[in-house]
Formats: C-alpha cells, sequence, structure tokens
C-alpha cells in the first residue's frame, strides 16, 4: 500500500534526466493517492507563499518603498505596453501579465526599460513556480549568477535558492504561522517544488546533467546566498513616505554604514530628510 512516505521519497528526489522525472510525472497521473498527495502538498505548502509574494504588502516590506508600481489582472496591462511607460519614476515596477487562471510575473529597476523575464534564465519556460519571487529577487538584487547551460541542476538549484529567499521574507516582514510552516516544509523536501510543476516538454530544451554530476550541496548553496546579501551596497536614499518601514535603530546602521553624521536627538524623520545624498 502507497504511503505518504513513499511518495515525499520519491517526489524529493533530484532527477538528473529529463526521462526520470517524465517516469515520476507518470507514475503521479496513474496512482490516484500520489495524485492526491502531490496536490495537497502544492496546495498546503507552495500555493501560499507564492500568493504572498505576490503581494503589493511583501514587495514594500521587502524593499521598504511605497514607491513601486504595480500593473496587472485590473489593468490587464502587458509588459509591451509597459515598456515605454514610466521609466525612471519608480523605485521598482511589477507587471503581472495573465488573468485570474494563470499568468506570469515581470519586474524592472528604477531606470530600466527592459523587464525581466525569468524564463529567459531562472525559471523552466512555461511553467508556474516562483515567478513572482524572482521577479521580486531582481528588483531587491539578490538574484544568483545566471548559468549558460539549461541543465536540470541549475533549476533545482535556482528553486533552492528562492525558497532561501522566501524564508528570509517570510521570517523579516510576517507573523503567518501558515507561511512559516509552509516554507520549513518547501525547505525540508525542496525538490518537491520542482518536480511538482507541469512541465511541456514538447516545447522546452532541457539539457540533461552529466554522468557524474552529484546532487545539491545546501549548506553551499546557503553560504551563497549569504554572500550575495553582504554584497549589496548600502541604501543611498529613502523618500519621505517610506519612513512607515524603517526603525531608529535601522536608520542609524544605515548612516554608519554610509558614514554620514548624525544628531543623537534626532528622530525619525530627522534621518530620512537628512539622508538623500546629493
Amino acid at each position: 500500500m502507497t504511503s505518504l512516505g513513499d511518495w515525499k521519497k520519491e517526489a524529493n528526489t533530484q532527477f538528473h534526466s529529463t526521462t526520470k522525472i517524465k517516469e515520476y510525472q507518470s507514475k503521479v497521473k496513474k496512482d490516484a493517492k500520489w495524485k492526491q498527495f502531490e496536490q495537497d502538498w502544492i496546495d498546503i505548502n507552495v500555493a501560499p507563499l507564492m500568493e504572498f509574494l505576490g503581494t503589493e504588502y511583501a514587495w514594500k516590506h521587502v524593499l521598504k518603498t511605497n514607491n513601486i508600481k504595480f500593473s496587472g489582472i485590473e489593468t490587464r496591462t502587458t509588459v509591451r505596453a509597459a515598456r515605454n511607460t514610466d521609466v525612471g519614476t519608480h523605485i521598482a515596477q511589477a507587471v503581472y501579465e495573465g488573468d485570474i487562471n494563470g499568468g506570469h510575473w515581470y519586474s524592472r529597476k528604477k531606470g530600466q526599460v527592459d523587464f525581466f523575464n525569468s524564463y529567459q534564465e531562472y525559471q523552466i519556460v512555461g511553467t508556474n513556480i516562483w515567478c513572482q519571487t524572482f521577479a521580486l529577487m531582481n528588483v531587491a538584487n539578490r538574484l544568483p549568477s545566471p548559468s549558460t547551460k539549461r541543465t536540470l541542476y541549475k533549476y533545482y538549484y535556482y528553486n533552492y535558492y528562492a525558497l532561501l529567499f522566501i524564508k528570509e521574507c517570510v521570517d523579516k516582514i510576517t507573523k503567518r504561522k501558515d507561511l512559516q510552516k509552509a516554507i520549513q516544509q518547501c525547505l525540508r523536501f525542496p525538490n518537491i517544488c520542482l518536480n511538482a510543476i507541469e512541465i511541456d516538454f514538447s516545447t522546452v530544451t532541457i539539457t540533461n546533467d552529466s554522468k557524474n554530476c552529484t546532487d545539491l550541496s545546501y549548506p553551499e548553496i546557503k553560504k551563497e546566498f549569504e554572500e550575495i546579501e553582504n554584497r549589496i551596497p548600502p541604501r543611498q536614499t529613502i523618500e519621505k513616505n517610506d519612513a512607515e518601514f524603517f526603525s531608529i535603530k535601522e536608520l542609524k546602521n544605515m548612516y554608519k554604514i554610509n558614514h554620514l553624521p548624525f544628531q543623537t536627538s534626532w528622530k525619525k524623520m530627522d534621518y530620512i530628510q537628512n539622508f538623500t545624498l546629493v
């Protein structure tokens, strides 16, 4: 009799060939219990995290600014239509191109014309896993270095990297217990996130890993993740209407990092008003 543990063990495998992924997904389609196990796991652990990382609340609190333009379902905005508008106006811009049944997230930083598209590097084309997360990582300067190969290995790597970023976001900006439990499960069984998504192999080109390829080293990826966080340049400006996102302690630390003088008697808005470097 098939158990939940049996499914998790196979579902969390890091496959090194598209044939193996197809075999796993074929098993799920043929086994009603496995199919339900997978759907329940996605509904409880993946879907809530995807929804949360696609909210204005998450973007504003991660980037610590209200100066973000969101376009999406309500305005039926397309990336093509948004490309030449508001260039350089906002700290970040996010576009959801699609409808309530599904779509894809794009983003760009202030001053950029072209929108970042995670399908070009970080996400398997046509899939619906973590596009809003990669879009946010782009404007937050938290993406890992790109690879020139479209191997399975790199997609498992990017998936785990995105999960580390999601955990950081959940830990810092929300106290929701369901999200905390969800990211714990995803980090415990990270490969399920990738293996459970629908992949149209007839339209996607993915290179199998080399025969001597080993599984991911999660401690090494975590180390790389922390190194990128430490390389982010200190913020140079803060807009007045973004004061809500900062504590006095954070502002003092930012002043120290930027080697700026400050007065011990300053209130929060004193820091904000004197922080802009011209």
